[in-house]
């Protein structure tokens, strides 16, 4: 790696693209890195991974088609031009994906994210219900939905049979939807 150290960013372009020089290639990526990453920042605004996505994807897309690029101006222009293109696709496809984004929430009556007051009150309203729940019944509900077993683990451990579990779970689902409908 020492050796490539004089070599120029076109000279070392020139080996990963007629050799598949590995070493070339690392010693390119930590040469032009910092500049591409500080212009993809600014491409990116100031989304720092993307910004690195995007640095990341030039540089795999130079490795993987190394023997068809044929820069004109230097490889240093290739890759600017390359990024500026790689972040302008990430803001096309962002957009896009706020947009759709934005016809499903219409489109879906989107209920917009709780506040933190609200999940801790829908917290408190929850522990008050399950307060009311038979402990086998919620012994039952948490086993089932909250540590995600299966009923026949559930009935093993509680040495009960399936039916029971089911039954079990059941009557937590109903006394805790009648205690939070009120609510």
């Amino acid at each position: 790696m020492n050796a490539l150290k004089n070599y120029s960013e076109d000279q070392l372009f020139h080996l990963i693209s007629n050799t598949g020089d590995h070493m070339a290639y690392t010693a390119l990526y930590e040469s032009c890195r910092k500049l591409l990453l500080a212009t993809a920042i600014l491409l990116c605004n100031n989304d720092t991974e993307a910004a690195k996505d995007a640095v990341q994807e030039v540089f795999i897309y130079l490795w993987d088609n190394r023997t068809k690029i044929q820069p004109t101006q230097g490889i240093r222009s290739y890759l600017m031009g390359a990024l500026r293109n790689r972040c302008a696709d990430q803001g096309r496809q962002q957009l896009h994906r706020r947009e759709l984004l934005q016809k499903y929430m219409i489109t879906a009556n989107f209920t917009p994210p709780l506040s933190p007051l609200e999940v801790k009150e829908l917290g408190n309203e929850l522990t008050a219900a399950m307060a009311l729940v038979s402990p086998n019944s919620r012994t039952a509900f948490v086993k089932h939905y909250i540590e995600r077993k299966q009923m026949q683990e559930i009935a093993a451990e509680m040495k009960i049979n399936v039916q029971s579990v089911k039954n079990h779970v059941q009557r937590a689902l109903k006394v805790l939807r009648e205690n939070l409908k009120k609510s």
